[in-house]
């Protein structure tokens, strides 16, 4: 939980990003906000664990060793900061606030803005990532269940639906690598995306649990990934340990077209990067482009496209801000 002084420091900040970033109806949000310069720069310095743009078309960052959460207006200015420590996800709304999966998988922690109360939902599966989809209704991805995602009605505390079948994952000794899926809802649309962040399975959902668009993304070369796992399998299972890793190599970013973009591939030495385009219908594009700064972690902020690494990462690069590929 959040300390409390510095809960006191932090959400009347929030409160005040409310009256500065204006309000918008549950299910509605704008095309694009233009970006001004004051902003690109400062898109250009950003570095954190996860990134994303909430529906007034401001720009929140999670750093991950500090927890601390804060939202950029398209203008550049700093809105609001908060702070959620032990985060697997985070999904941040100007109005709604902050959700998070926490307590290794098992917790939903909804931090809305102002003097009002936390919320913590005890998750019976282990979840990964986290969706806002209205002020009472979050989506919730599964790192181990029967199901893809969980959409949760906040104020009942209850599981409304759940959406897409997988194969459900028992840890044994060995290696089991952890589903892994991210999250991001387009209200344009009212469509759930979800890419599994290891396999490149992608699957969009409209919120009554039809699929309205399936892909699986092309998988790059890991042999050497690959080879390290089966490795550790054959040492944990001789020792009768088990080994859970989560494995964040594909990421998605959802443009005003309704198009998902993901990274395949980056190779920051040789400057190149192949980025994946995945239209609602029509075929999948894969663009290969020259990238003096490369990282699978993206966001399309204002119509720019972001590319950003985690400063806590050993192989932390520079961040770069392009128009699309």
């Amino acid at each position: 939980m959040m300390n409390v002084v510095a809960r006191r420091g932090l959400l009347p900040r929030w409160g005040l990003a409310l009256l500065l970033a204006g309000s918008l109806t549950p299910l509605q949000a704008a095309a694009s906000v233009p970006l001004s310069d004051e902003a690109l720069a400062l898109a250009r310095t950003l570095q954190a664990a996860q990134m994303g743009v909430d529906r007034a078309g401001n720009l929140w960052t999670r750093d991950s060793q500090s927890g601390a959460i804060r939202l950029y207006s398209p203008k550049g200015a700093e809105l609001a900061r908060s702070r959620v420590s032990g985060a697997l996800s985070v999904d941040v709304d100007h109005e709604w606030g902050v959700a998070a999966v926490v307590s290794h998988g098992f917790e939903l922690r909804l931090m809305p803005p102002g003097d009002k109360p936390e919320v913590s939902i005890q998750l019976g599966e282990r979840a990964d990532g986290v969706a806002w989809i209205d002020p009472q209704t979050v989506a919730v991805s599964q790192a181990l269940a029967a199901h893809r995602v969980e959409i949760w009605n906040t104020q009942q505390r209850k599981i409304l639906r759940k959406l897409g079948t997988e194969t459900a994952l028992q840890p044994e000794p060995g290696v089991t690598i952890l589903r892994t899926v991210g999250l991001e809802y387009d209200p344009r649309r009212n469509l759930l995306y979800t890419l599994g962040s290891y396999k490149g399975d992608l699957q969009v959902f409209s919120l009554d649990g039809q699929t309205v668009r399936q892909e699986q993304l092309p998988l790059p070369d890991r042999t050497e990934l690959e080879t390290f796992f089966a490795e550790q399998g054959r040492q944990k299972k001789a020792r009768n340990e088990i080994f859970t890793p989560s494995i964040r190599w594909f990421r998605q970013a959802v443009d005003d077209n309704g198009t998902v973009w993901s990274v395949q591939q980056c190779d920051p030495q040789r400057g190149k990067a192949v980025f994946l385009k995945v239209p609602l219908q029509g075929k999948m594009e894969v663009i290969e482009t020259e990238e003096r700064c490369c990282s699978k972690s993206l966001v399309l902020w204002g119509g720019w496209l972001l590319l950003y690494s985690d400063p806590a990462s050993p192989r932390a690069s520079c961040s770069s801000v392009r128009r699309l590929p």
